[in-house]
């Protein structure tokens, strides 16, 4: 099941984009798309399939040109970061970096956060002062969940040499820095 999933969101992401939406929400519709044929050929009911049914027309409706109520920004609470969402979650993957690095690598502060924001494209100061206010629970709780997220995924390989980790994890980042668009 997973390869066949895999190979359709491979055929998906290759098709010629045929509209004049952007690259980016193109490659989402598509993916999308080819989650959405998998779950149908698997049998998963209709009820549980209708909520990206909906995601995939109100991202249809915005490709074409129209609003949909699903797309429209919530108002901001008082105290909402302003910080989109992947921009969040690659600070908190980079903040989980320089934590391994000083944790495992015995790198000091300076020089984890030097590396880390250097090798994604990231302001160093603007970095430490994020991981700082991450680990002190000043910032949004995705932003901690996020950062507790890697800090995990770190344990559960901890096969893998730390350096060669962060290596991953970097290039995730600049992969999410290239999402953004």
């Amino acid at each position: 099941m997973t390869e066949e999933l895999k190979r359709r969101l491979r055929a998906a992401l290759s098709r010629k984009d045929d509209d004049q939406d952007t690259p980016e929400r193109s490659k989402v519709r598509k993916a999308l798309s080819a989650v959405m044929d998998h779950l149908r050929d698997c049998d998963i009911d209709l009820e549980l399939r209708a909520p990206l049914m909906h995601l995939y027309t109100a991202l249809e409706d915005v490709a074409e040109g129209r609003t949909n109520p699903l797309l429209e920004p919530a108002q901001m609470g008082i105290g909402t970061s302003k910080k989109k969402t992947l921009d969040a979650l690659q600070w908190s993957m980079a903040s989980a970096a320089v934590t391994i690095l000083i944790n495992e690598e015995k790198n000091d502060l300076a020089t984890a956060v030097k590396h880390v924001a250097r090798a994604i494209g990231m302001d160093p100061e603007q970095l430490k002062e994020f991981r700082k206010n991450v680990m002190k629970g000043r910032c949004p709780e995705s932003a901690r969940n996020n950062y507790d997220s890697f800090l995990a995924d770190r344990h559960r390989y901890k096969e893998l040499p730390a350096k060669d980790f962060v290596d991953i994890m970097i290039s995730k980042g600049r992969a999410l820095s290239q999402q953004k668009g």
